[in-house]
C-alpha cells in the first residue's frame, strides 16, 4: 500500500518556475565501429549504466494551500517504494521541497544542463548550478549519457539487434556494411505531457509523462532548423538508434531506478508550474517568481560542475566499452573482427 505523509512548511520567501520546459536534459554520446584495419585495442569496458527493474521513488504528490495564509504550504508526499527512517524521510522530503522552490524562482530558460566537450563554458546557467535541483540534472545528463552509450554494446541483445540493423540498412543504402560508422547521438528528455487535479485548497499531480527524443526531432519541433547528419552512415545509424535504443531510454526514464531524479525533480516542477501559473498575481508570486532567488535551495557542493565536467571527459577519453568483437558478414559467412568503441571520442 502506498503511504502518504503531509508536512507544514511555512516560509516568508518561496520560489518558483514553470515546468513546460523543465529538466530538458542533453545527452552527446558516440558510438562507432571500425573495419580490420584500425581494430587495434584490446578489449575493456568502464562506467557502463544498464536499464533497471521498475522503481517508484519518494515524490511530492501534491500541495494544500492555506487561502488565509498565502505563506503556509502542506506538502503531500509519497514515499514510493522505500522504507524510510524518520530521518532519512525528513532529508528526502528537504530535498523534494528544495527541488519545488529553485523551479519557483528560476526562468525557464535559465533551466538546462549541456555537458558537452566542445562547450566547457556552457555546461549549466550560473544560478541554477548553485542549487540542489542544477547538481540533480547534472548527475542525471551524466547517467543519460552512459545509458545511452552502453545500450549499443553488441554483446547485449539490444546492442546486436541495434549494430545488425545498422549493417543490414548500410549495406543496402550504401552497398557495404564494412563502412566506418561514427554517429553522435544527441539526446533530450522533454516533458511530453502532466496532468493537475485541483479543489479549492488542494492540487495533485495526476499522470505525466517524459519524453526522450533525438536533437533533430527536438529542433523540429521548436522550430530551430534541422540537425543534420554529416554521412549516409551517420543518418542511418541515428535513425536505428531511435527505432531501436530511443524506446528503452525513455522506459527507463520513466520507470527505472536510474532516472528516479528526474522524476522527482519533474513532479516538484508541476506543481511549482501549476503555483506559478495559478497564483502568480499573489504576494509570493510577483516577489520571487522568475526572480532566481535561491537561497535555502543551494547545493553545499560548490565545485559539482567542475566534478561531474572531469566525471564526463573522463569517460569520453575511455568510452563506455571499448573492444574487438568477431562478427559473421551476412553475406559472404567470413569472420571480421571488428572494432566497437561508444561513450566516447577516440584519441581525445
Amino acid at each position: 500500500m502506498d503511504s502518504f505523509f503531509i508536512l507544514r512548511l511555512t516560509r516568508k520567501a518561496v520560489l518558483l518556475r514553470r515546468i513546460i520546459s523543465v529538466a530538458i536534459l542533453i545527452t552527446f554520446g558516440s558510438s562507432s565501429v571500425l573495419p580490420p584495419a584500425m581494430a587495434q585495442v584490446a578489449p575493456w569496458a568502464t562506467s557502463a549504466v544498464v536499464t533497471t527493474a521498475g522503481f517508484k521513488p519518494a515524490v511530492i504528490i501534491g500541495l494544500k494551500i492555506h487561502p488565509e495564509n498565502p505563506l503556509l504550504f502542506d506538502f503531500i508526499v509519497d514515499q514510493g517504494q522505500n522504507k524510510f527512517t524518520p530521518e532519512q524521510l525528513k532529508s528526502e522530503s528537504d530535498k523534494l521541497i528544495k527541488y519545488f522552490f529553485a523551479a519557483l524562482a528560476i526562468p525557464d530558460n535559465e533551466v538546462w544542463v549541456n555537458l558537452s566537450p566542445l562547450e566547457k563554458d556552457r555546461i549549466i546557467p550560473q544560478v541554477l548550478g548553485q542549487t540542489i535541483m542544477g547538481k540533480s540534472m547534472l548527475e542525471q545528463d551524466l547517467v543519460l549519457k552512459k545509458l545511452a552509450a552502453t545500450l549499443t554494446n553488441p554483446d547485449t541483445a539490444l546492442g546486436q539487434q541495434y549494430w545488425t540493423k545498422v549493417r543490414q540498412e548500410i549495406r543496402q543504402k550504401l552497398g557495404d556494411e564494412d563502412v566506418p560508422v561514427d554517429s553522435f547521438n544527441k539526446v533530450w528528455i522533454v516533458p511530453q505531457s502532466a496532468e493537475v487535479l485541483e479543489s479549492p485548497s488542494v492540487v495533485l499531480v495526476g499522470e505525466k509523462r517524459l519524453k526522450v527524443m533525438m536533437a533533430d526531432d527536438y529542433a523540429a519541433a521548436k522550430s530551430l532548423g534541422d540537425v543534420k547528419p554529416e554521412s549516409d552512415s551517420v543518418k542511418i545509424s541515428s535513425a536505428v538508434f531511435k527505432e531501436t535504443v530511443l524506446p528503452s531510454i525513455e522506459k527507463e526514464v520513466n520507470e527505472g531506478e536510474k532516472f528516479a531524479t528526474v522524476r522527482q525533480m519533474y513532479n516538484s516542477a508541476i506543481l511549482a508550474a501549476w503555483y506559478k501559473k495559478t497564483l502568480k498575481e499573489s504576494l509570493l508570486g510577483k516577489i520571487y517568481t522568475d526572480k532566481n532567488k535561491v537561497a535555502g535551495v543551494v547545493t553545499d557542493d560548490k565545485e559539482i560542475k567542475q566534478k561531474v565536467h572531469e566525471q564526463y571527459m573522463e569517460t569520453l577519453k575511455k568510452g563506455i566499452y571499448n573492444f574487438i568483437k568477431e562478427d559473421v558478414d551476412a553475406t559472404t559467412g567470413e569472420v571480421i573482427p571488428r572494432k566497437y568503441f561508444s561513450g566516447g571520442i577516440d584519441g581525445l
